[in-house]
């Protein structure tokens, strides 16, 4: 999982032109995502599973959109009891991105975090 944050981070910083706190922002997301993912999607299973990171960005629109997909089982999404530190994820994720798509379907889930305002690197003259 920290490979595919990793490699998130340097795909972010190569292509993108965003101040230490957006790009903080992006990488926090999508990290939680990736962690939800691998908490929750393969829990009931007796397997390991699967969990894919794309990222695109489109410059006309300075959109980036970083989808994470497993192919577990969907879990409800809970309220967090006052007194625990966990099921905040998706509360984290819908703060920090600015919008976000959850389909959960019998065979998997996949989140999508979208962030505008994500300038491409100018391209050296």
């Amino acid at each position: 999982m920290s490979d595919l944050a990793d490699t998130l981070r340097r795909w972010l910083a190569e292509r993108l032109h965003l101040d230490r706190r957006r790009h903080a922002d992006v990488v926090l997301a999508a990290y939680e995502a990736l962690a939800n993912s691998a908490d929750h999607a393969y829990r009931d299973h007796d397997h390991h599973g699967t969990v894919t990171l794309q990222a695109t960005h489109d410059a006309p629109t300075h959109t980036v959109q970083i989808c994470i997909t497993d192919h577990g089982s969907w879990v409800e999404d809970q309220p967090p009891l006052p007194q625990s530190s966990r099921g905040r994820g998706l509360l984290l994720m819908r703060t920090l991105a600015d919008d976000i798509t959850v389909n959960g379907r019998l065979d998997g889930t996949t989140v999508c975090l979208h962030f505008h305002d994500c300038p491409p690197v100018p391209q050296s003259a």
